[in-house]
């Protein structure tokens, strides 16, 4: 689960159903998390989701960070979605299989002047994504299995 590169962790991938809650994870994390350049992370809920964004918005020297929505039923808040958009290291974002609700468009990604891969397939309930055209550095750009387009 981790691997070590130059006394750092070159990526950590963790099921937060695993744990009592998101938060106790997290805890743990902040010891670390200056040295968290992969991270990779399926959140249990909406609440798990807000929980991991406001700890990646932490990590200096994230460069990618995934996510699998499956089990987040519930509203993903735009609040979420612009601090992702605000964190200036990352370079490749996934978010996949969302089918709830607050996902509608992908313009606060259209703001990562770092971002070069989004990948946000499945989710079913975007359906704008003009914005994107704006974003000067994105090469890669997975909207796969998004019906709502």
């Amino acid at each position: 689960m981790l691997s070590a590169k130059s006394n750092a962790l070159a990526w950590l991938t963790i099921d937060l159903c695993r744990f009592t809650s998101a938060t106790e994870v997290i805890g743990i994390l902040e010891k670390v998390q200056d040295q968290i350049y992969t991270l990779i992370m399926d959140p249990c809920d909406c609440d798990a989701f807000a929980d991991v964004v406001q700890f990646a918005a932490r990590c200096k020297n994230l460069r990618t960070l995934e996510m699998n929505l499956r089990k987040c039923t519930g509203p993903v808040t735009a609040e979420s979605l612009e601090a992702l958009a605000r964190i200036e290291s990352l370079s490749k974002l996934s978010l996949t299989q969302y089918k709830g609700k607050g996902l509608a468009h992908a313009a606060p990604f259209a703001q990562c002047h770092q971002l070069r891969t989004l990948k946000l397939r499945d989710c079913t309930p975007l359906c704008g994504v003009a914005d994107l055209a704006q974003s000067k550095y994105l090469h890669t750009l997975d909207l796969s299995g998004c019906t709502g387009l």
